[in-house]
């Protein structure tokens, strides 16, 4: 008989480095934080910015990014992506009053 060993649960706030995108999906992505176990990051979170539709995030199945578990709840993972990553934009950003912008 093979001697099992425990992996250390996943635990609120730990960051997980390079984890593979495995699905995206219309509202968000699912990500591998290690074999057997994925975590999702909704739409909403993955940028500051407003994403409009998932297909405007520049990440593909199989792209690495960083992220760090924000909630545990029966055992499904909601993580945040902390790697930077493009975002395309078919408009020009709505100009919110007295605020300075960089554009191009």
């Amino acid at each position: 008989k093979p001697l099992e060993r425990s992996t250390p649960p996943i635990k609120v706030g730990d960051a997980y480095a390079a984890c593979e995108v495995k699905n995206i999906v219309p509202f968000g992505i699912f990500v591998s934080l290690r074999p057997g176990t994925d975590g999702f990051c909704h739409i909403s979170e993955l940028s500051e910015q407003y994403i409009r539709n998932i297909e405007d995030v520049c990440l593909s199945i199989g792209d690495k990014v960083d992220v760090v578990v924000s909630e545990i709840n029966n055992n499904r993972y909601r993580i945040e992506v902390t790697s930077d990553f493009e975002i395309k934009t078919s408009k020009k950003p709505r100009e919110s009053g007295g605020q300075n912008r960089k554009d191009r």
